[in-house]
């Protein structure tokens, strides 16, 4: 019998076999039967958050795949992605089908535990650093050939416009296997205002927008909903807060309303402003990058209101307007 023959016997052999097993999942010391499907209920998946690294290409590596580390994601897109058959390769880290230890406490809406909802992608970049202690770090990254941009008294960095391509890719994929809601596609800083800044303000949001990854909001909403008033004219503090809890971030807790006034310690009163000023910045750096310095002004509060109208439609705010 000629090598073909043989060949041609045993993939008939398995074409018989797997068509007369049909269904069957083999475990261990059992077999299970997948030929009667029930319906089936809503993906673990529900949010795709957005992280940077804050560390360089190798110590990224390093940290993600280090069992002590405390902190893990489901991918990785480096610095400037190789390339296979014209087309980005990124790294995958962890099963979809597994939890990534990527959010940490973290909360959006009534949802605290997202690391067991979520796919974490990790982006390579330094993050940001601190203009003052290391002027000399700073001189030594930019001969490196590292771009960087300066706010909040930091130095923040710039993406790669190749890595941005790979992440936009690699995000669409993801959104559209899940079917992950626009205001459900976040960032680090989104989702945990109080420590975490990343991917930061020079993360493209509008650019993956316009990709059909994520939320943004309509010019005309938020030409209706800033009026006559200027973009800096100074809004309700409380009221912002209230209209970003119903998009979906934490509210910094409120100072109790039963103690007077004249007992509630400065520090309670300052640990409050500042909370509320952190969870306002991680709105602003999200959908108003140029200018997030966590203070409520009209500009943002009609960004959050178009936002409040697109996704969710003007019932949902009508009884905190009025």
């Amino acid at each position: 019998m000629s090598l073909k023959t043989k060949l041609g016997i045993i993939l008939l052999i398995t074409v018989i076999y797997n068509g007369c097993n049909h269904g069957y999942i083999h475990r261990s010391a059992y077999y299970v039967d997948s030929s009667r499907p029930s319906i089936t209920f809503d993906s673990r998946v529900q949010y795709l958050i957005m992280h940077y690294t804050a560390v360089d290409e190798e110590e990224s590596f390093r940290l993600l795949t280090t069992e002590s580390w405390p902190a893990s994601a489901h991918y990785l897109v480096t610095e400037d992605p190789k390339q296979k058959n014209h087309q980005p390769v990124v790294y995958q880290l962890v099963s979809e089908n597994e939890r990534a230890w990527h959010a940490g406490v973290s909360r959006w809406g009534e949802n605290s535990r997202l690391n067991s909802a979520s796919i974490g992608i990790e982006i390579v970049n330094l993050g940001y650093i601190d203009i003052e202690p290391v002027f000399d770090q700073h001189n030594s990254l930019i001969e490196d050939g590292y771009h960087v941009w300066e706010a909040e008294n930091r130095y923040w960095f710039y993406y790669d416009p190749a890595q941005i391509e790979a992440v936009k890719i690699l995000a669409k994929d993801i959104v559209d296997r899940y079917n992950i809601e626009p205001q459900h596609v976040l960032g680090h800083t989104d989702i945990a205002p109080l420590r975490k800044s990343d991917p930061g303000p020079l993360f493209p949001w509008r650019e993956l927008y316009d990709a059909g990854i994520g939320a943004w909001y309509d010019d005309d909403l938020f030409l209706k909903y800033l009026g006559y008033r200027e973009l800096d004219t100074v809004v309700s503090t409380e009221q912002l807060l209230n209209l970003l809890k119903l998009y979906g971030y934490a509210s910094p807790a409120p100072i109790d309303e039963r103690i007077p006034s004249n007992q509630i310690t400065e520090e309670e009163r300052l640990q409050y402003e500042r909370e509320a000023q952190l969870v306002i910045r991680a709105f602003q750096m999200h959908f108003r990058p140029t200018n997030f310095s966590g203070i409520a002004d009209a500009e943002t509060e009609a960004i959050i209101l178009a936002l409040l109208e697109k996704y969710y439609g003007v019932d949902i705010f009508e009884s905190i307007l009025s």
